[in-house]
């Protein structure tokens, strides 16, 4: 019955790329063997529940006001690590902005096989300089971890040499990036905005649409914004539980990421 078990246990293991397992299969006797039947079933009709990463997961670089990293309502997407608070005021979300963008992101990425890496990089409390030099580490941080997809709801009106030289070295990244909430035209030279400012091929901008289907008032727009997305009284979570509505380019940068993860991890 145990060699019967093993056979069974290493064909599950094998397809779902749990490698780590293959020496516990082969020291364990029957009661830790049907243990970890009972884990390996529960894992298969819920996904997401149990050893959520593999090899083939995407790790989603989220730079934004963080993450409460033990809401409920995130558990199944964050990833195992890689979690980095450079404000020094801890990861948890003062602002409600990231937690309104993860929600977004997790909404519209529905089951694909993706997690989130929280980098909080903005205070409220801090000055726009210390803010812009956070950025600039959490780009190295994304290098770092060879994070393959950015969501980076801000924009800078100044060109940082450091922040691109940062953005450098992620070439293979790609960073969907809020077009701004100026009402501008971004293809005037005077109203050019950073990260995506800097001319380099994989960071994109994305403009709002109203509901139906018009460029937002306050959103920017111009042949530098590269998708459109409804970021118009969005509905998502908030801190606490909670959930609420917000707009702008922020909002359309999440749903855009959200979809692209949906087309291409699902």
């Amino acid at each position: 019955m145990l060699e019967i078990i093993q056979v069974l246990l290493i064909k599950v293991v094998k397809l779902k790329e749990l490698d780590l397992f293959y020496p516990v299969i082969y020291s364990f006797n029957m009661s830790k063997a049907i243990l970890l039947v009972f884990l390996l079933l529960a894992w298969l009709f819920a996904p997401n529940a149990v050893f959520a990463e593999n090899r083939n997961t995407l790790r989603l670089g989220v730079i934004d006001t963080g993450l409460n990293l033990k809401d409920p309502r995130f558990k199944d997407v964050l990833c195992s690590k890689g979690h980095l608070d450079i404000t020094g005021e801890g990861i948890t979300d003062y602002h409600s902005h990231g937690t309104h963008i993860a929600g977004i992101i997790k909404k519209y990425a529905g089951r694909a096989n993706y997690c989130m890496v929280i980098i909080k990089y903005y205070s409220v409390y801090a000055s726009d300089a210390q803010n812009a030099a956070n950025l600039t580490r959490a780009f190295n941080e994304i290098a770092f971890q060879k994070i393959t997809l950015v969501n980076l709801s801000s924009v800078g009106k100044n060109p940082i040499p450091s922040e691109l030289e940062a953005l450098k070295l992620s070439p293979h990244t790609k960073f969907f990036v809020a077009a701004g909430n100026e009402g501008k035209n971004l293809d005037l030279l005077e109203n050019t905005l950073y990260p995506f400012g800097y001319g380099l091929k994989n960071i994109y901008s994305v403009g709002n649409l109203t509901e139906y289907g018009a460029i937002a008032n306050n959103s920017n727009y111009g042949n530098k914004v590269s998708f459109w997305e409804v970021g118009e009284n969005v509905i998502s979570t908030l801190p606490n539980g909670k959930i609420g509505y917000m707009s702008g380019t922020s909002m359309s940068c999440a749903v855009k990421t959200g979809k692209y993860i949906y087309e291409h991890y699902y």
